[in-house]
């Protein structure tokens, strides 16, 4: 009876931690499933403490089977994550059987007597372990839960590296609850642990990187994030500029009739630089395009804009403000020394072709076909990465091209359809 209430409890456990890797909380649909896989798992794992003391492979693998089961139908998370999770948990509590039994057997009677353990010591060792693989299953299952940078191809790794560790595992079984090792058993632990060495390096070497695109990624999104609100500022801040230019035009006049028509057109003159490139586009991008027009030119930095265009871009209107804000700030950040910018947009098919180009003093295209830029890497000026999803979220393409010292970039985005 007492190894039935453990059996229950481990298969309990065991349940618990699959289900915590993936949600933290037991909502009502998964208690009945749950409850039916706790008995399953129970029924398994008596009948295989039935003829050993430790798991065959053939045992451990139908042990992982039954719960991946249960883990894809309460979660339909990916296949290799699913596997990932249910071997590091048979993987762990076989480690913390053998670490506990290790340690205590050498404590207690100066070596690996496992017979003695189970003699003197039986509820102790039951409790110990239970108690340390609840604490680390719970822990370890709070990590896979929370991780964002685990893809499909790094649970394969891990897969196959469970696959090593279980291996290994077996061998120290062997040792700890048998004491029978055979010359075969030894040197394939040792090939699994050189594999499994090799892959823990691989392995972390690919985390480090998959942090490190996910630190660039966060900072992208807060600094894009910080561009759409100073773009919408300018915005707001332009559209009463022009409201004033507006109003202004009637005080013109009224200067001009009183007989101040000299003043009135050197009001007229300063209030004229303030406009856009395009004088009579009320478009929300003709705002950023002369924001980096002045600076460009306070920089001496000779910027040429034309636009053609008779239809409205079908882009979101932040999106297309955060593309043309990004491509004209990196052909003023990095301008060559022959110091000229040049914008185009204009219509081509049913799109609109947005093509921005600067002065370079050097090749600055990658292998990848995207500017690397010095120190950095292909894609992580400001927003470069950005503004081809930008653009392709919003059905459009980016391309780039080097031709007579300049770097062009080219943008199609939809135009909207003409109306009637």
């Amino acid at each position: 009876m007492t190894d039935h209430i453990i059996n229950l409890v481990e298969s309990a456990l065991i349940i618990l931690t699959v289900h915590h890797s993936f949600r933290k909380e037991f909502p009502k649909k998964d208690i009945l499933l749950s409850a039916l896989f706790l008995v399953l798992s129970f029924l398994l794992i008596t009948w295989i403490n039935m003829y050993s003391v430790y798991e065959s492979v053939l045992a451990k693998a139908a042990d992982i089977l039954l719960h991946a089961v249960y883990l894809y139908l309460i979660s339909k998370l990916p296949p290799f994550r699913i596997l990932m999770t249910c071997m590091g948990a048979n993987a762990l509590i076989s480690a913390i059987n053998i670490l506990c039994a290790a340690v205590a057997g050498y404590l207690l009677y100066g070596s690996m007597d496992y017979l003695s353990l189970v003699r003197d010591h039986y509820l102790f060792m039951v409790v110990l372990t239970k108690v340390l693989f609840l604490a680390a299953g719970l822990f370890t299952a709070g990590i896979i839960r929370k991780s964002t940078i685990l893809n499909e191809q790094s649970c394969m790794i891990f897969c196959i590296m469970l696959v090593f560790a279980d291996l290994i595992i077996s061998f120290f079984e062997q040792l700890v609850f048998g004491n029978t090792i055979s010359s075969l058993s030894v040197l394939i632990s040792s090939v699994c642990i050189l594999c499994f060495c090799i892959l823990s390096v691989c392995q972390i070497l690919e985390v480090s990187r998959a942090s490190e695109r996910q630190l660039r990624s966060q900072f992208e999104i807060e600094y894009l994030q910080s561009k759409i609100q100073s773009d919408r500022k300018l915005i707001a801040s332009q559209e009463e500029l022009n409201s004033l230019r507006h109003d202004m035009r009637h005080y013109y006049k009224a200067l001009a009739d009183s007989g101040y028509a000299e003043l009135a057109a050197s009001l007229k003159q300063r209030l004229d630089r303030t406009g856009l490139p395009v004088m009579d586009s009320d478009e929300p991008y003709a705002f950023i395009i002369n924001a980096v027009k002045e600076e460009a030119l306070q920089k001496g930095i000779d910027f040429v804009c034309i636009i053609a265009l008779s239809r409205q871009i079908a882009a979101d209107p932040y999106d297309l403000c955060l593309i043309l804000s990004n491509l004209l700030e990196n052909a003023v950040n990095h301008i060559g020394s022959a110091k000229h910018i040049s914008l185009e947009m204009e219509e081509a098919g049913g799109f609109a072709r947005i093509r921005v180009s600067n002065s370079i003093d050097r090749p600055v295209l990658g292998s990848d076909g995207i500017p690397v830029l010095p120190g950095i890497g292909s894609g992580h000026g400001y927003g470069v990465r950005s503004i081809i999803s930008t653009a392709e979220k919003n059905g459009g393409y980016v391309s780039f091209a080097e031709a007579d010292q300049q770097l062009v970039c080219t943008v199609l985005l939809p135009l909207k359809e003409k109306q009637l």
